[in-house]
């Protein structure tokens, strides 16, 4: 069995399956490419009443998916003969976190093309490599393999945003939504990684490292074919245009963040100025106060008395 066999779906509307079955309509025939254990076309079935096929390449795991799908075909989808074997055709077709693991991803897009209904789209989700986690990594000389997760010991490929949008347009593809599933860390966290490499955090830096590419565990989306042919790139003014968003969405990071500051000091100085307040108020109240202010008269009195005599 694979180390992706036991996933399941989470209540957490944030959780990545959660996201991907938003996209899938009610009643859907649905071809989720490498199925694992078939868990998540089982809750296709459940939640959404969706006719499921599997291919899955682990015997183990389409032993058990068999169970669970109406058809599991026991291959890789890379390999296009045995593509041929399917003769369904699908309103969707699920890629969940199955792209990083292929060789050639853009050539079995293409080739799933074959398998797609008029109107039908491919959903998926893929790690983001631009993960908050991967930078404070990096910054500190690390990049390690782990068995599940960003750092999948098997993944081929590593994508940001940029190279998502990038893959399914050399696919002859266009994203249609574009969403992701978000794991933020805290500024307390965030420092202490920082300070532990020597760096002092800033607003711009905290900034970076809260944005929403930073923030972006997984990405999401829903993909159609185009009628315009493949391109090998985005278009230098999609770039620019990209650019400028991250560019300003940086800028604006960095400015809530220094309102945020500036609020919590707000905040404090009201805290402190009403504690001093309210120790005014019981200093009037207090005994002391009042007998003290009962001596101080007859001083008053007295003084006021002495200075009209010497001014005689």
């Amino acid at each position: 069995m694979s180390n992706y066999s036991q996933n399941r779906l989470s209540d957490d509307p944030n959780h990545v399956w959660a996201k991907l079955l938003d996209l899938i309509p009610e009643g859907s025939e649905v071809l989720d490419v490498g199925c694992s254990s078939g868990n998540f076309g089982e809750e296709l079935h459940d939640k959404k009443s969706c006719v499921v096929d599997g291919v899955e390449p682990d015997a183990a795991d389409a032993k058990i998916a068999a169970t669970k799908l109406r058809t599991v075909w026991r291959f890789s989808i890379e390999d296009r003969k045995s593509i041929d074997q399917i003769k369904k055709r699908y309103d969707v077709i699920v890629f969940a976190d199955v792209l990083e693991h292929l060789v050639d991803p853009v050539k079995a897009l293409r080739d799933i093309k074959l398998l797609t209904k008029p109107g039908g789209f491919v959903v998926f989700s893929v790690p983001n490599m631009a993960h908050v986690s991967v930078r404070l990594g990096l910054l500190g000389g690390t990049f390690e393999y782990t068995e599940v997760g960003l750092l999948d010991r098997t993944h081929l490929h590593f994508y940001d945003a940029n190279a998502v949008s990038a893959l399914f347009s050399q696919a002859g593809m266009r994203l249609e939504k574009f969403d992701a599933s978000s794991f933020e860390y805290s500024d307390r966290l965030i420092e202490k990684c920082l300070n532990e490499l020597g760096f002092k955090p800033t607003p711009k830096g905290l900034a970076l490292l809260h944005a929403a590419d930073a923030a972006a565990f997984q990405y999401v989306g829903k993909a159609v074919y185009s009628n315009k042919k493949p391109s090998e790139k985005l278009k230098p003014t999609t770039q620019a245009v990209e650019k400028d968003v991250r560019r300003l969405t940086e800028e604006l990071d960095s400015s809530q963040i220094v309102i945020r500051d500036l609020n919590r000091d707000l905040t404090n100085l009201r805290t402190h100025l009403d504690d001093i307040s309210n120790q005014l108020n019981a200093l009037v109240a207090s005994k002391a106060y009042k007998l003290g202010n009962t001596l101080v008269k007859p001083v008053r009195v007295v003084k006021k008395g002495f200075v009209k005599k010497r001014g005689q």
